[in-house]
Parts: C-alpha cells; structure tokens; sequence
C-alpha cells in the first residue's frame, strides 16, 4: 500500500470518529434535554393542581369565614333561643296547639295501610268504597 492510500484512509477514520464523536455527544444532550423538558411539564402539571387546590381552599375559607359571622350574629343567636332554648321576644306572644288523638290515630292508620301488601288500587277502593 502506498503512502497516499494510507493517508487517505486515516484521514476518512478520523472524519468518520468525528462524526460519530459528534453524533454521540448530541444524543447525550438530546437525551438531557428531553430528560429535563419532561420534569418541567410534571412541574407544570403540579403548580396547576396546587393553584386549584388554592382557589378551592380560599372558597372554602370564604364559605367558613361567612359562616363564622352568621353565627356571631344576633339573628343567629335570637334562632337557637327560640329553637332550643324555648324563648321568645318580650312583646311577642306564643300559641301551643297540642296533638289530638285523632291525628295519632289518623297516622297509625296510614302506617298499617304502608304496612300490608296490598296494591296501590285495591287500598283507594277500600278508601272510597268501605262503608263507614
């Protein structure tokens, strides 16, 4: 083999080691690249969801902190006077109306009717058709 040739050869291997140096060096920064892209879009993904959990905590912050003042309130207060405490305004006046039998009666009448497996017709029959 003559000189040339061999020059010419070592000349083409050493382009071709450059080239496939390069390439090499260039799929490593590819692959580093995508690597950190990825981690930047689940960053992203993760700021959004804890901005939303934000707006929904401050929603609810706003809810409670509005419900705190209720009751605070007066009209709060005159509610659970009236309600389990039995109170009433001085210049109000109350009426009681009791329970009479009848209603009772009337009541255990419509859960025994519930009770029995009759049909919905066969029950308004009996209701207009049973003699009284």
């Amino acid at each position: 083999m003559s000189r040339s040739t061999l020059k010419k050869i070592l000349k083409w291997l050493g382009y071709n080691i450059f080239v496939f140096g390069c390439i090499i060096i260039l799929a490593a920064i590819a692959v580093s690249f995508s690597k950190d892209y990825m981690k930047s879009q689940k960053l992203k993904s993760e700021i959004s969801s804890l901005q939303n959990d934000i707006s929904m905590n401050e929603k609810k912050i706003l809810e409670l902190s509005d419900f705190l003042k209720y009751l605070d309130s007066d009209s709060y207060a005159e509610k659970k006077a009236r309600t389990d405490l039995g109170l009433k305004k001085t210049d109000e006046k109350v009426v009681i109306i009791p329970e009479s039998n009848e209603d009772k009666t009337i009541l255990a009448k419509a859960d025994t009717s519930i009770a029995t497996n009759e049909s919905n017709a066969a029950r308004w029959w009996k209701y207009f058709f049973k003699k009284k």
